[in-house]
């Protein structure tokens, strides 16, 4: 299956950013030369494609350039102190950037300094396109204001968007709210503020995105609930609802619209075209509703939705799609080229619908979140959706495009990102190709299995770029073995070959004694670390093993479930493993008693001349063979040293072996081990060693080593004694130390010493015993006291880099960074490792000692903050607790700013979003996650459309809105269950429900059945005449009628062709029906003609007319005549004294065909005409003699031949002769006499004869 695909002539490129802690792009932008701007935040320190920001505080902002083909032209840092974030970024027609988000305290750009009122307040920044500040504009309160987004007029004027809470300043114009209200403020160029506008409502009401069409018009977009005001007063009962509001260039309210009656609803992104018209997308479930329209609500057969619509310039809806998935889904971003519109998000575990399109083994997330986009064409159509992703969460927050140009999108991404990318036409800094298990060339795409990937620095990354190449079919990372278009999920299985995540064994499996058996994910990898194409997997077998492979021993049936890491998808395989045993492993006997049996034998040795024989046991269906000899050969003897191998065979084919070693001594030959004292190179057995080294005294054979060749003693050992320090010390023969057998010993003070040896000397043959002795003096020397000790910290935030300093010694070598640094007291690192330090010293007497001390340093882990509930919904009079994992001093930040408690653990009553920053010594504070904190919302019941039920067999969902887990109790209807219910009669429902905080609400609806009448009434014919007409007249009633076809919309019908006719009526209430289907027939004239013969008749005389036909017949005297002669069958006409014509027509339900013309032909009647010669042949000329006349009342013929014999005769008034005999044979040619009597109709009896003559 191939899908239609949008070709770029640009490059497709991508890039990263960051560092060890956490990065995040929220918005991206294009400028006049195609170049890309981004902007987000950062923490610590980050890197551009290597030009590296430091945060002056805790988290600050980015703005990044990059060329056309994804080269960084420059990188900006925009802040303070404390947190601040860019949150929108947008450029104007000559090249200029508008950055737009929030601060605490003071924020620095460029040369400008801003300071927040109070809490977090707005920024707005100007640069040029060389990066350079231009100005800087605050705007907020004493409490907290957030800017969302910026959008920029064709004069060169930005707009923002936000929310703010109390009273709000920009530039000279205040504004005040009476909660969490909405601002839109518009500057000129240079910064100077032209309007502010405010939309207020009594509860919380947020700004989300802003953008201005070509005429400077701005719209925008955002979420509130209840009534609301902005010029004008938006009745609204519901919550949550969506708006959609558009100013003119001067500021005032043009026209304003609600998305809602959902579930759930948010907008997330707007844009313009080049008509006027208005684009939004957002997310949401249940069925949606564009206020003021009232008809068919936008739904889906997914339960989670994004949403993308249309208005037209005057805020008409032209149309609206949806698209779904069983799993979370959001639309963050949304950009409008002169070819489509293009939105952006991200979607877990699976994205239905696309995968619907594609094939269900696409648009699977590689882990958590994924990315995607998508492009629709302005008509509303889908044209191609694509994905993005990694193993963990990543997030598509931006898209932008200009005109036809390909789409550039930005996000974050933890672990890695992995692109579908071609061999041609790409650039990704950095480059770094991956390839997924299915082959190149599948669904007619030559670069299949080719992604480009990243790998994240720390905990989360940011990614910029033109990434999607509608080329390239969609992300797939399962196993293919075939290049067709059928993209299926496909299911994990088993093998045997450990490692293998491609290949499947079949039903069952064979082996001897054991089997490993090994989980194959499909997707070629199965990693747990952040590399890889596919999604890392948990496995859990039949047997309770939980690795990807487990070690089978028994025959039976064996099961793995295999789910990937975030729980999205699972499949299971089954085997029947058939073990066939082993034979018994063979034991070893040898005649020298060292085994007996034995399944793990001893070393034999034994003393020459003794042979070595070896038997193993052979157990009942086995065949033993030893190696090196024939199968069945046992016992064996062992000729020379060697490891001999016996081998178990059964029955089956299967096998055991056991190993025994085999080593021949010689008898010993007597010995003269003799001590000397190694290093007296004066021989004077005397030396001079530093107190903390050995003295090393070696061990040489007397008699067979004269010379004192540094060679060891084999086989020997035993023990030393040193006197007078008692010391001592054991003989080595194995290692040998500078070629020699040894004893060794340190001797802490200078003197005399005598050492005594009792020496062994041994084999299999013999034992011989030895004592030996020496006196040497030994000058001991001071050395070096050293104890080294590593100080500094154990634990280190991510990027920061640690100070560890060591002492107990000098001229440290420290092994650090995993590289070795020679001449430091301290160094820094800023990574997990073991850190290791050594110092060696010296004494001017050559003494010499080392130390050396170890730490682990570990970088903490990223701090993650959860809610208690979970849900994070705030109960009416209660609280929501947020706890923070982990050691460190915590500082909050939340709706309001910077809160005082510095506890691991807050309670909070106020929705939005919160985070910490956690410090964990004075250069390590981490930033933790964004929860988000929403207030309980009281039950209350909702339909997907109208509660009106207008049809039979129609239904309305009643759905249950209530925020956090709750238990539902259905009073109307009965004995229901969930969330929802669907109701088709009229009446009240009633649910109770029970909420996560405890309260009890009861709630109620009600339904209304109307069933409007469509009824044709039966016509008095549903045959129209031709040229004629035919009224048809709908049921009465308070309707409004639409016939088709046609659109007539009165209660009646002039039909004057026929067709199929319906009316469709509408109540009051909007109800509509439609009726059964009513066919006219059209009857032509030429329809229905009667069958008529003209008939002959002898003159003067009446002559009766036959017509045919399904219908009633006329007869007439002319063609124009309308009264009829006669009505029906059949027409006598009067005494007729020539040839007359008639006329006969059919008529049938009031409708008439045309006349035909009928003949009475006067015909000649008083005498046969005979021919004087004919030729019955068969030639069809002149082939028969007709002897009929018209009116004949009595017929006699006869036929003689020339000798007078009587050949034919027949008395048949229709006779008709073909020149045969009475018994039916041809005549011969001659002459041929006949004898004709005959009665005429108007005459006597007449009589005729003559002669013809037949020739052939």
């Amino acid at each position: 299956m191939l899908f239609p695909f949008v070709s770029y002539a640009q490059t497709y490129w991508g890039t990263q950013g960051g560092g060890l802690t956490i990065e995040e792009a929220a918005s991206v932008a294009l400028d006049p030369s195609l170049n890309t701007v981004a902007t987000g935040y950062f923490t610590g320190s980050a890197s551009f494609q290597g030009q590296a920001l430091n945060s002056a505080g805790l988290s600050d902002v980015f703005v990044t350039k990059y060329d056309p083909a994804g080269t960084l032209i420059w990188a900006r840092r925009l802040g303070g102190a404390n947190n601040e974030r860019g949150t929108s970024v947008a450029c104007d027609n000559f090249g200029n950037i508008f950055v737009t988000g929030y601060f605490f305290g003071t924020f620095t750009a460029g040369s400008q300094t801003l300071t927040s009122s109070g809490q977090q307040d707005v920024f707005l920044v100007k640069m040029n396109a060389a990066g350079q500040v231009i100005w800087a504009r605050r705007g907020g309160g004493s409490m907290a204001d957030i800017a969302n987004d910026v959008a920029v007029d064709n004069t060169g004027a930005p707009v923002i968007i936000g929310q703010y809470s109390g009273t709000a300043t920009f530039g000279a114009i205040s504004i005040t709210g009476v909660a969490e209200d909405i601002f839109v403020t518009k500057y000129d160029s240079a910064g100077t503020v032209q309007w502010v506008k405010n939309g207020t409502a009594p509860a919380v009401d947020r700004g989300f995105a802003v953008s201005c069409d070509q005429n400077n018009n701005v719209v925008a977009t955002g979420q509130f609930s209840q009534t609301i005001t902005f010029d004008a007063t938006h009745p609204n009962t519901s919550n949550n609802s969506v708006f959609v509001i558009k100013f003119n260039a001067a500021g005032n309210e043009q026209w304003f619209r609600i998305i809602g009656g959902a579930t759930s609803s948010i907008s997330h992104d707007i844009g313009c075209d080049n008509t006027g018209a208005v684009y939004v997308t957002g997310d949401f479930t249940g069925n949606l509703f564009f206020f003021p329209n009232l008809g068919t609500p936008l739904t889906n057969p997914y339960t989670n939705r994004i949403f993308l619509a249309r208005y037209d310039a005057s805020g008409s809806l032209l149309w609206s799609e949806a698209d779904g998935s069983d799993s979370e889904i959001s639309a963050k971003g949304l950009a409008v080229g002169t070819n489509g519109v293009y939105i952006t998000g991200y979607f877990k575990c699976k994205m239905n619908e696309y995968a619907d399109q594609y094939g269900q083994g696409t648009f699977n997330s590689v882990g958590y979140k994924d990315c995607f986009a998508a492009l629709y064409n302005l008509s509303g159509s889908r044209q191609w959706a694509r994905q993005w992703g990694g193993k963990k969460d990543d997030e598509s927050n931006s898209v932008a495009v200009s005109g036809t140009t390909r789409p550039v999108f930005c996000g974050s991404f933890e672990c890695n990102l992995n692109i579908p990318s071609a061999t041609a036409n790409g650039s990704f800094i950095p480059t770094q190709v991956a390839l997924a298990p299915n082959m190149p060339g599948t669904c007619s795409d030559p670069d299949y299995n080719r992604y480009n990937s990243f790998m994240a620095i720390g905990n989360k990354d940011v990614f910029v770029g033109g990434l999607v190449n509608p080329a390239r079919q969609p992300y797939d990372y399962y196993h293919r073995t075939s290049t067709a278009c059928n993209l299926p999920f496909v299911k994990g299985c088993i093998n045997d070959v450990v490692g293998d995540h491609s290949s499947c064994l079949g039903d069952s499996v064979t082996a001897c004694g054991n089997v490993i058996l090994h989980a194959s994910t499909q997707t070629g990898n199965d990693s747990t670390t952040c590399a890889g194409i596919g999604p890392n997997y948990t496995y859990q077998w039949s047997t309770g093993g939980t690795n990807d492979n487990i070690n089978v021993v028994n025959s039976g049936l064996r099961s793995v479930k295999q789910t990937t890491e975030d729980g999205c998808f699972s499949s299971s395989d089954t085997i029947y493993v058939n073990i066939k045993p082993l034979p018994p492993k063979p034991t070893v006997t040898d005649n020298q008693g060292v085994n007996n049996n034995a399944l793990f034998p001893e070393e034999i040795r034994v003393c020459r001349p003794a042979q070595v024989v070896l038997t193993s046991s052979t157990p009942p269906g086995t065949t033993i063979s030893w190696g090196g000899n024939p199968p069945g050969v046992n016992p064996i003897t062992a000729p020379n040293n060697g490891t001999y191998t016996v081998t178990a065979t059964g029955a089956n084919g299967c096998t055991q072996q056991t190993l025994v070693a085999v080593i021949y001594e010689d008898s010993l030959i007597n010995i003269d081990p003799t001590l000397f004292l190694m290093g007296d190179a004066d021989g004077n057995d005397s030396i001079t060693v530093c107190g903390n080294m050995p003295v090393y005294l070696g061990i040489f054979d007397l008699i067979s080593n004269p010379g004192q060749l540094p060679i060891p003693i084999p086989n020997i050992d035993g023990q030393c004694t040193f006197s007078p320090s008692g010391t001592i010390g054991n003989v080595v023969d194995v290692p040998p130390f500078m070629g020699y057998s040894y004893v060794s010993a340190i001797l802490s003070q200078s003197g005399t010493y005598t050492c005594n040896c009792n020496i062994k000397y041994y084999n299999s043959c013999d034992t011989l015993l030895y004592t030996t002795s020496d006196t040497f003096y030994v000058d001991v020397l001071p050395y070096p006291q050293v104890d080294v000790e590593i100080t500094g910290p154990s634990s280190l935030c991510p990027g920061q880099v640690g100070y560890y300093g060591a002492s107990g010694g000098s001229n440290y070598t420290w092994y650090a960074n995993y590289v070795y640094t020679n001449g430091f007291d301290s160094i820094g690192v800023n990574s997990t490792q073991l850190l290791y330090v050594a110092s060696f010293e010296s004494l001017p007497n050559g003494c010499t000692a080392s130390d050396f001390d170890t730490l682990t340093v570990t970088v903490v882990s990223q701090p993650a903050i959860t809610t208690n509930p979970a849900s994070a919904v705030i109960c009416p009079n209660d609280s929501v607790e947020i706890l923070c994992s982990g050691p460190g001093v915590v500082q909050w930040s939340g709706p309001g700013g910077i809160l005082s408690d510095s506890t691991h653990s807050i309670y909070v009553t106020t929705p939005g979003s919160y985070f910490a920053n956690v410090i964990f010594n004075p250069g390590c504070t981490l930033l933790t996650n964004t929860v988000v904190v929403t207030e309980f919302s009281s039950p209350f019941l909702t339909t997907d459309k109208p509660p009106l039920i207008c049809a039979k067999n129609d239904s309305v969902q009643i759905s249950v809105v209530v925020s956090g887990q709750t238990s539902i109790q259905w009073i109307n209807p009965p004995g229901a269950t969930g969330t929802s219910v669907y109701v088709s009669d009229s009446g009240w429902y009633y649910c109770e429900v029970v909420s996560q905080c405890g309260t009890i609400a009861t709630d109620s609806i009600y339904v209304q059945v109307n069933d409007p009448k469509a009824q044709i009434l039966d016509p008095i014919t549903d045959q129209l005449c031709a040229g004629d007409t035919i009224v048809l007249y709908a049921q009465q009633g308070p309707y409004i009628y639409n016939w088709q076809p046609g659109g007539n919309t009165a209660d009646s019908l002039l039909v004057t062709e026929e067709g199929t006719y319906h009316v469709t009526v509408t109540d009051t209430l909007g109800c509509s029906n439609q009726s059964e289907d009513m066919n006219i027939d059209l009857i032509n004239d030429d329809d229905f003609v009667p069958d008529a013969d003209d008939v002959e008749f002898c003159k003067p005389n009446a002559v009766e007319i036959f017509a045919e036909g399904n219908g009633i017949i006329s007869w007439y005297a002319t063609e124009t005549d309308t009264a009829a002669l006669f009505v029906g069958n059949p027409f006598v006409t009067p005494v007729l004294q020539g040839a007359t014509v008639y006329y006969v027509d059919l008529s049938l339900n009031g409708c008439y065909g045309k006349k035909i013309a009928v003949q009475a032909i006067d015909v000649p009647c008083d005498s046969i005409p005979v021919p004087n010669v004919f030729s019955p042949n068969g030639d069809g000329i002149n082939d028969l003699i007709d002897f009929s006349l018209f009116g004949l009342t009595c017929f006699e013929i006869y036929i003689y031949n020339r000798w007078g014999e009587l050949v034919f005769d027949s008395d048949d008034v229709n006779t008709i002769w073909y020149g045969q005999s009475n018994n039916g044979s041809k005549l011969v040619s001659g002459a041929y006499y006949y004898i004709l009597e005959y009665c005429p109709q108007n005459g006597d009896k007449k009589k005729q004869h003559g002669i013809f003559h037949i020739f052939k």
